[in-house]
């Protein structure tokens, strides 16, 4: 969910092959308006998931996470300045379209590419038009890094024990982070790996990770460690803040959350940046928290509830947080109904005034 214009704008579905639900959609970008305390259907999308909002320069864009129509083209979904949405069905090859950024006035695609094609699509029209990046890269691009001003395009990331393995079988060396160089194309940076990008961490070596919901800020990235489940969608595991990527002189730093708590969304508003935790407590009860930085090194804790479901999102608009009540099941293949709590679907609204006001931050 984000906040943009007065509204709160909300996505949904599931693209995974297994459940619940499998191969949703259409998808419909649902907007929340406070004045008349309504939740109306605004587009239909052609997807089988809304996974991420992005804004640029009074424009939310959407990438379609899985079309519902030929793997031939994928799609953007546009609304700039509060006019009427757009779909953008442009992007070539594109079974799936993970993530945007923009970059150097150029947009920026991350690809689940058919026929094991491109991973990358940029565009300097905003997705009229699109030129293809990584060829014969085989792999999918879930998210975009702007770290120090370079870009890097983050994949599927593999334990160095799990590594070998997949390189024997696919004949050829594994990378999951290329930079974008000057020259206007990627090239693989084999000397990071998950030790790198999620240090201090004790990580199960069998499993794929991925990076999830990064922000920039100033010259730094914060994003969520996380792994690989149901297909696309993730479990996360830790917090952290790459300070360089530069090849011999890398910096991330973990930031140590409180014991049992995991992080499940990063929304960037202002001078801040939003944490969203949950930690499991008595009969499936959760504990709810949300931290606040401004300089990505110091966080206070600003308020706590106790919620009977999982909380997967959160925004903030005009003073009030909302948060998106939802599920995850164990395992996409062996799943039952009970996993899914009636909660699921239910938003929850907390006036911010009194939180938001500026505080002395805390450490914690």
């Amino acid at each position: 969910m984000i906040g943009f214009q007065g509204k709160l704008y909300l996505g949904a579905g599931n693209s995974s092959n297994q459940g619940p639900s499998p191969n949703a959609g259409p998808v419909p970008i649902i907007a929340y308006t406070p004045e008349t305390n309504s939740f109306d259907p605004v587009f239909m999308t052609s997807d089988e998931q809304i996974d991420a909002f992005y804004l640029h320069n009074n424009r939310l864009l959407v990438p379609g996470h899985d079309p519902k129509e030929s793997w031939a083209l994928g799609n953007l979904y546009l609304l700039e300045d509060g006019q009427q949405w757009q779909k953008k069905r442009t992007i070539p090859n594109a079974i799936h379209t993970y993530c945007l950024y923009f970059f150097n006035n150029k947009l920026f695609a991350g690809l689940g590419a058919a026929n094991n094609g491109p991973s990358v699509a940029v565009s300097d029209d905003l997705g009229t038009s699109w030129n293809l990046l990584l060829p014969n890269h085989s792999e999918r691009i879930y998210n975009f890094l702007v770290v120090t001003d370079k870009l890097y395009a983050l994949g599927m990331i593999l334990s160095p024990e799990f590594t070998p393995i997949i390189e024997s079988i696919r004949g050829k060396p594994y990378t999951a982070v290329h930079e974008y160089s000057d020259k206007g194309k990627f090239f693989p940076r084999q000397d990071i790996n998950s030790n790198q990008l999620f240090p201090e961490t004790l990580l199960n070596p069998k499993k794929r990770y991925k990076i999830s919901n990064p922000q920039t800020v100033n010259d730094k990235a914060i994003y969520m460690g996380s792994y690989i489940h149901n297909d696309h969608q993730f479990i996360p595991f830790g917090l952290y803040v790459a300070e360089s990527l530069t090849a011999k002189a890398l910096s991330i730093k973990k930031i140590p959350l409180p014991e049992g708590a995991l992080p499940w969304d990063i929304y960037h508003s202002g001078k801040y940046i939003y944490i969203l935790l949950n930690k499991t407590i008595i009969d499936d009860m959760v504990e709810v928290s949300v931290l606040r930085s401004d300089n990505l090194k110091d966080w206070t804790e600003l308020f706590y509830f106790v919620s009977p479901a999982l909380v997967r999102s959160f925004a903030l608009l005009e003073n009030n947080f909302y948060f998106s009540i939802g599920s995850e099941i164990t395992n996409s293949c062996f799943w039952n109904q009970n996993e899914l709590k009636p909660e699921t679907g239910d938003i929850l609204k907390l006036d911010g005034r009194h939180f938001l006001q500026d505080q002395p931050q805390g450490t914690i």
